[in-house]
C-alpha cells in the first residue's frame, strides 16, 4: 500500500491519499493476499519468497500467520458453521448419521474418523 501525505505550505492544510482501503490499521490488500495464499493451499514462505524475487513489496511470513490467526481462521470457521447449520436444517428429522475410520497406516489413530 502506498500512502501520500500532502501539506500545503501556503494555508497549512493537510491531505492524505492511500492506494487501497484499510480495515483498522491493516491494508485490505494485505488481508486479501493472505487469504489467497491460505485458500490456494500455498506455502507462505514460498509465496513471500517468490513475490520478493519478482520485486513485489510484501510483508513477512510472520505477518501472514498473524493475518491467518486474527482474521482468516475465524471467518472460515463462521462460514463453515453457518453452512453446516443450513445443511442440517434442510435435512429431514429422520436423518441418521454414522461414522467410520480406516486406519491402515502406522502412526495413525482412529480418534478422527469420517
Amino acid at each position: 500500500m502506498i500512502t501520500v501525505e500532502q501539506q500545503c505550505l501556503s494555508c497549512d492544510s493537510n491531505s492524505s491519499w492511500s492506494s487501497q482501503p484499510k480495515e483498522g490499521t491493516v491494508a485490505d490488500g494485505n488481508i486479501s493476499l493472505s487469504a489467497a495464499i491460505l485458500f490456494a493451499g500455498a506455502l507462505p514462505q514460498k509465496a513471500v519468497r517468490d513475490l520478493d524475487f519478482w520485486g513485489v513489496q510484501i510483508y513477512t511470513k510472520d505477518t501472514f500467520f498473524i493475518h491467518q490467526k486474527k482474521y482468516l481462521h475465524g471467518t472460515v470457521r463462521n462460514i463453515w458453521e453457518k453452512q453446516q447449520k443450513e445443511n442440517l436444517a434442510a435435512l429431514d428429522n429422520d436423518a441418521a448419521f454414522a461414522g467410520d475410520a480406516c486406519n491402515d497406516s502406522m502412526g495413525h489413530c482412529s480418534k478422527y474418523g469420517s
